[in-house]
């Protein structure tokens, strides 16, 4: 497994639980942790990490930075954003940014998907929200594939790499993807 984990989100909510998501997530950076006086708006580890003493317990992986910020319209009920992360997907920052959402809106949804820039995994989540005798109980379910991408491969061959995206990466995360959602 390489170090390089991209993921994308996306969420689908109440109007009220999308804009206060996106309204502070857009607020956010994600430069050196913890920030400097000087950084304008909060870390997104501090805004979105889950309650820990170590960063890697806010997280879940090693690191975290934001690739995309949200694609969001005033007015929509649907938001997407991109992440990278370490190693794998920052899933105590996802259950901590779903218990935010779930908190105005029990009836989102979370789904996302990621790729390792090795492409060993790749696969697709659901974040789903539950009660237990203490509360709130959020469950994170995922399915994951790993692929052999040939790196000795004809790599003068610009097609090669595309190909290989399309016959098997997209497909991989597709089936990952239909598979989390008829949970």
């Amino acid at each position: 497994m390489a170090n390089v984990m991209s993921v994308s989100v996306e969420i689908t909510a109440n109007l009220e639980a999308i804009k206060d998501f996106t309204s502070r997530f857009e607020s956010c950076n994600d430069g050196k942790y913890p920030q400097d006086q000087t950084t304008k708006g909060p870390h997104i580890i501090d805004e979105f990490g889950a309650k820990a003493d170590l960063v890697i317990d806010r997280i879940g992986s090693k690191w975290v930075k934001i690739e995309e910020h949200t694609d969001y319209q005033e007015g929509d009920t649907f938001c997407d954003f991109k992440l990278e992360s370490a190693w794998y997907p920052p899933s105590d920052m996802l259950k901590e940014m779903a218990r935010q959402i779930f908190t105005i809106d029990p009836y989102a949804q979370i789904f996302g998907t990621y790729i390792d820039e090795s492409f060993q995994p790749v696969g697709a989540l659901y974040v789903e929200l539950g009660w237990n005798s203490e509360g709130m109980d959020i469950e994170i379910y995922s399915k994951e594939e790993n692929l052999e991408f040939d790196c000795d491969a004809d790599n003068d061959n610009d097609d090669y790499f595309g190909e290989f995206w399309e016959e098997e990466v997209q497909p991989a995360v597709d089936r990952c993807l239909e598979y989390v959602k008829s949970i």
